[in-house]
């Protein structure tokens, strides 16, 4: 992380300034989060309805939350989008095997846009397709290669509060950014690990301020770069310690700027503020609240986060401790 914006963080976290939202009265200071408990799990591994295939070869998930707190996992191995209520209850499927449109293969990233609209980052077909929150099509862009809109492999993808359609091009170890309709607007990265540069660019999400997060994954490391693609800072390295990453993948940030990111080889979750390191939870294993493989994370507007637990094939909902 740059000096200037360490100084920053440091300043806001001092003077006790959130940037998101908060109370509105003075008198009614904001509630302190101080940690996540488990909550619920909910899948399996299959083919029903409610079951998933995230564990299917090197394993794979996507999970994101709309508005209203429905659950949308993009359930990698078998091709298909489902969707769930807060509480893990089935609501719809969609989805199939194939290449036309509305059909997939290999979905991973997963975002719901400001309207509603649901955006999938197929890995398989190297492109992205936008559904009706129901599961209609509505438009596909992208193919496989290294051109402007053509991708390698994506696997994450945020939108953000004006309709900007961020894709984590990973095997082209770059971020692209389009309209909602998959005009390009413009691209940023390359292989190496310099600032700004990437090692599989894995997971993407835009705070409310507008900043983008990346998920460095062959970088043990988080980037944060301004809305048009400017770096701002880089956090983490290699390891296992407080703030350290094995491979972090996925990403989430809450109304408040807090970023939930991950580690998957860590098998845990770590939660970071505007000064940085905050807390982490999760380790190995098959009990609730442990991972084995954690990929994906969501965060909805009540704080509870959501994550893929890949190897698992689980979503596990954590709820906030105040």
């Amino acid at each position: 992380m740059s000096r200037r914006v360490l100084s920053a963080f440091l300043l806001l976290a001092a003077l006790g300034i959130s940037s998101g939202c908060g109370s509105d009265d003075p008198a009614t200071p904001p509630r302190v989060i101080t940690g996540y408990a488990f909550d619920r799990a909910w899948g399996g591994t299959g083919s029903s309805a409610g079951q998933f295939a995230f564990h299917d070869g090197p394993g794979a998930a996507g999970v994101a939350v709309d508005n209203a707190g429905r659950v949308y996992v993009a359930d990698w191995g078998n091709n298909r989008v489902q969707v769930f209520t807060a509480t893990g209850e089935f609501v719809r499927a969609w989805g199939t095997y194939g290449s036309a449109n509305g059909e997939m293969f290999a979905p991973i990233g997963i975002a719901v846009g400001p309207g509603g609209d649901v955006f999938i980052a197929e890995s398989g077909n190297h492109r992205v397709q936008r559904f009706s929150a129901t599961g209609v099509w509505e438009a596909t862009w992208g193919a496989q290669g290294s051109g402007v809109g053509e991708f390698a492999n994506p696997n994450g993808i945020a939108v953000s509060s004006t309709g900007s359609v961020y894709v984590a091009d990973t095997f082209n170890h770059r971020v692209q950014q389009f309209d909602v309709d998959g005009v390009h607007v413009r691209t940023w990265g390359g292989l190496g690990a310099l600032d700004g540069q990437f090692n599989l660019a894995y997971g993407v999400a835009v705070a409310p301020d507008g900043r983008v997060r990346v998920t460095d994954g062959g970088n043990h490391r988080l980037q944060v770069f301004s809305a048009s693609g400017d770096h701002l800072a880089s956090v983490g390295a290699f390891g296992a310690g407080n703030g350290e990453f094995n491979g972090p993948i996925g990403i989430a940030i809450d109304s408040e700027n807090r970023a939930f990111v991950t580690d998957l080889n860590n098998h845990r979750v770590q939660e970071f503020g505007e000064a940085g390191y905050l807390r982490q939870w999760g380790a190995l294993g098959v009990a609730d609240g442990l991972f084995n493989g954690p990929y994906a994370i969501a965060v909805d507007a009540m704080f509870n986060v959501y994550v893929a637990d890949a190897w698992n094939n689980l979503i596990q909902k954590f709820k906030p401790v105040y």
